[in-house]
């Protein structure tokens, strides 16, 4: 495949580069691609085009965060969040 603009298939409209982040699929030629992880270049990128790449944004993360503890408050928060990614209570998370 040649460097090219590519349409999603499924929304039928061109890729960006908000649409290439950890975690997405992407589809390409009736192949699906999950993107699992970035070069430290993309990384800074991303978090210099917070603009774009919004989870980038720590402030934009916090913000909602904030808003979902809202009802509940930021310490129970906290707390459903970690049981949610630690379901066996093992009191280790891996990252990604």
């Amino acid at each position: 495949m040649e460097r090219q603009k590519v349409k999603n298939q499924y929304t039928n409209q061109y890729y960006t580069p908000k649409d290439f982040v950890k975690g997405k699929d992407i589809y390409l030629n009736k192949y699906v691609f999950r993107l699992i992880d970035c070069d430290e270049f993309t990384k800074k990128y991303m978090i210099d085009n917070a603009e774009i790449f919004r989870d980038s944004d720590l402030g934009f993360v916090m913000n909602r965060i904030r808003t979902g503890s809202k009802n509940i408050g930021l310490d129970q928060f906290g707390v459903d969040f970690l049981a949610t990614i630690d379901p066996q209570g093992t009191n280790y998370v891996e990252a990604g």
